[in-house]
């Protein structure tokens, strides 16, 4: 409905009234609400914040037709965007002109998508030309699509990697590996559902010898963009696994669904869809004792007089080095998933 288009006089001969206006639209809400139970259905969004703020309360997303080298009408993104999309609302914009018409109007292409991914829209529709027309473009189109599929929607790089120099194997006792990792959402957009890491170990044949799903501390949800998480995973490793050379390999997959997988943006992609991270080689080593906890006197005195402390002790840690254990640090492969190159 757009009014813009009517004069005062006319709208007044039709009985318009704003309550009416917004009253009518959240009717039309509520009836695609319904109708379209499972789909995402985008609002066409305009000025009026009442209009706005119903439809995202009806978990309706946010779309503009128009994005021109100034920024969005009714400057739409600051004003409904940002608060919006933390909230669920997955926002997009369409371009307001084709190729030869920005052109003309002296409007740059990169300049535009600039513009638009200064809010956090998770879609842009780049109707510069038709897609036929886009894979013949010039190679100042080409290079700013390219540069704007990077940034749109979100986008989770492993920024820091660093994992146990060696996998210790006695034939009794689990192996761990343990593991430290950073992340970063490089993306405009914020990540509307809840993943999961799942990490594996892999022999040289590609068979997996073990595996964690990793549900991380701070949901996938909160990974905002530019903000860098530092999370920490232990990997369990069977008792009777040989020793030999593994590699880390990690993915991120829907929980429910393991078989959906997320393109990651750096390298070492399989043809499984996990990504290969670093070296972890295993060896053999005789079962050694360790004491996890005992009772009496002179085990206090004995706490003591070691550390200075009273505490319990178990293999591979200690209250004056808790966490990862020393180990290789691994530069995470900083290159964009493949077809986005």
């Amino acid at each position: 409905m757009r009014l813009a288009r009517w004069v005062p006089e006319t709208l007044r001969q039709t009985g318009f009234t704003p309550a009416r206006y917004i009253a009518a639209y959240r009717r039309m809400i509520d009836a695609f609400t319904w109708a379209f139970p499972r789909a995402r259905v985008f609002l066409n969004v305009r000025g009026y914040e009442a209009i706005n703020d119903y439809a995202a309360l009806r978990g309706l997303h946010f779309r503009q037709d128009g994005l021109p080298l100034f920024g969005p009408s009714a400057d739409v993104g600051k004003r409904f965007y940002h608060p919006y999309a933390w909230r669920g609302a997955v926002c997009n914009y369409e371009l307001h002109s084709g190729y030869e018409e920005m052109q003309q109007k002296g409007w740059g292409v990169r300049e535009t998508f600039e513009k638009g991914l200064e809010d956090p829209i998770s879609y842009l529709h780049i109707n510069l030309m038709s897609y036929r027309s886009l894979q013949n473009a010039s190679a100042e189109v080409k290079e700013a699509v390219t540069a704007a599929a990077r940034r749109i929607g979100f986008r989770f790089t492993l920024k820091k990697l660093r994992c146990s120099r060696t996998l210790r194997l006695d034939g009794k006792v689990a192996g761990r590996v343990l593991i430290e990792h950073t992340w970063q959402n490089e993306g405009v957009a914020p990540c509307y559902a809840s993943y999961a890491l799942r990490w594996m170990l892999t022999g040289e044949q590609g068979r997996t010898v073990a595996e964690e799903l990793d549900f991380p501390a701070r949901p996938t949800t909160l990974w905002l963009p530019g903000q860098e998480l530092s999370l920490k995973t232990v990997l369990p490793v069977p008792a009777q696994t040989p020793p030999g050379n593994y590699r880390l390999k990690v993915a991120m997959v829907e929980p429910e669904n393991l078989a959906v997988r997320l393109r990651l943006g750096i390298a070492g992609l399989d043809a499984a869809g996990n990504y290969d991270l670093c070296p972890v080689p295993a060896e053999r080593r005789a079962a050694g004792e360790s004491v996890v906890y005992r009772e009496g006197i002179e085990a206090r005195k004995d706490a003591t007089a070691r550390t200075g402390k009273v505490g319990l002790r178990g293999p591979g840690f200690s209250r004056e080095r808790p966490g990862i254990t020393p180990g290789s640090i691994f530069p995470a492969p900083c290159c964009p998933p493949a077809g986005i190159a």
